[in-house]
């Protein structure tokens, strides 16, 4: 949504996109001033949540609210209105109110529950607008069934406005405005749909001058994209395209990278584990380990690392076993060889507490086989 102040009076044109109500809060929470704040509004509608930020901020301001309806107020816009504390609205201009609307994707669960939220939303609006024009549950559904609009005479004796002002917007540009489909201009993307709410000209609002404002942003736009094939004279679709055909030329690129980085992991991957498989192989031809402990040293490997595993091989002697080491293959260590921790906890507690001060890195190697993670002291 496009923003613009001036003195006391601020612009608020266009669709009130996702985003939209943090960065228009922002703007008006930063406007200086204890007078009357005018908003001339000209918007489709949006987001129903960043709409009503918008309107919350507005109520939190310090300032009388006179929010004038410059081309149109319809959907979310129409429900901005009830947070001013008056509201006029220009004699060609008009307001369409209709209920929430939502997308659906998901699971039953997660349709039953935005068709929840919907229902809500749609409570809300029923109290806004019943709030602000007198008019009792039955009147204000009525409004929320199917595209309902009001011209401005219509909008002042329903007790949505409190007057009509003079005119802004041209009446032919109105007519067009009036006439377009609203719900295929709710699913346009975002430069499709805000080119039919570019502010009119400082100088004067004629259409000429609108025209020649859009083709310097369509310029603007081609330079800053680096659009090929389009002018700042070509139609509006042929650069929408342009913009979805570099858009899908940047997205095959990013896949196709994704796709080389997941090979590169992959086989970055492979390797590791072919290296640890291969030095715990070793370890056991030296006799270090014996053959049914392979996968429990290779999952250490895997999980500790390569330079780890290399530690704890490089404290052992070829056929000796870890409390081999400790007490010099005394006699006495005889037939412990495949003690696990729980063993030696529950049968040679104090040999294990030795085995810390004489043998760490065997001793870490018994720990992080119970428990999975790294010993420290």
């Amino acid at each position: 949504m496009n923003f613009r102040v001036n003195g006391n009076v601020v612009k608020l044109y266009g669709v009130i996109w996702e985003g939209d109500g943090s960065y228009i809060s922002n703007q008006l929470e930063a406007l200086e001033g204890t007078d009357e704040l005018v908003v001339r509004l000209h918007t489709p509608g949006g987001s129903v949540i960043d709409g009503n930020i918008i309107g919350n901020t507005l109520k939190s301001l310090n300032r009388e609210i006179h929010i004038i309806v410059d081309g149109m107020a319809a959907s979310m816009g129409a429900v901005l209105l009830t947070y001013a504390d008056k509201v006029s609205i220009r004699s060609n201009a008009f307001i369409m109110i209709h209920e929430p609307q939502g997308d659906g994707r998901g699971t039953a669960k997660d349709l039953r529950s935005t068709a929840d939220v919907l229902d809500s939303m749609r409570a809300n609006f029923i109290s806004v607008f019943s709030t602000r024009t007198g008019k009792g549950t039955a009147d204000v559904e009525k409004w929320l069934n199917g595209d309902n609009w009001f011209d401005a005479l219509k909008a002042k004796n329903e007790g949505l406005v409190d007057a009509i002002v003079d005119l802004v917007i041209p009446q032919e540009q109105m007519n067009a405005l009036r006439n377009m489909k609203i719900t295929a201009l709710w699913a346009s993307t975002k430069s499709e749909a805000d080119k039919y709410f570019t502010f009119e000209s400082n100088n004067n609002s004629n259409l000429n001058n609108n025209s020649k404002k859009i083709e310097m942003n369509k310029a603007e736009l081609i330079q800053a994209l680096g659009l090929k094939g389009v002018t700042a004279d070509s139609s509006d679709t042929a650069i929408i395209n342009a913009i979805k055909e570099q858009k899908e030329e940047a997205l095959a690129k990013a896949t196709k990278a994704e796709g080389e980085l997941q090979s590169f992991k992959d086989a970055d991957k492979t390797a590791k584990k072919n290296v640890v498989i291969a030095v715990v192989d070793t370890a056991v031809k030296e006799g270090k380990i014996k053959a049914e402990q392979k996968e429990t040293f290779v999952g250490i490997g895997n999980t500790s690392g390569i330079e780890a595993l290399n530690i704890a091989f490089a404290a052992m002697s070829g056929r000796k076993t870890i409390v081999a080491q400790i007490n010099g293959g005394g006699s006495e260590t005889q037939g412990k060889e495949n003690w696990d921790w729980d063993k030696w906890q529950a049968e040679d507690s104090k040999g294990l507490e030795a085995m810390e001060k004489t043998n760490l890195e065997g001793f870490k190697v018994l720990y992080k086989t119970k428990y999975g993670v790294e010993f420290s002291r």
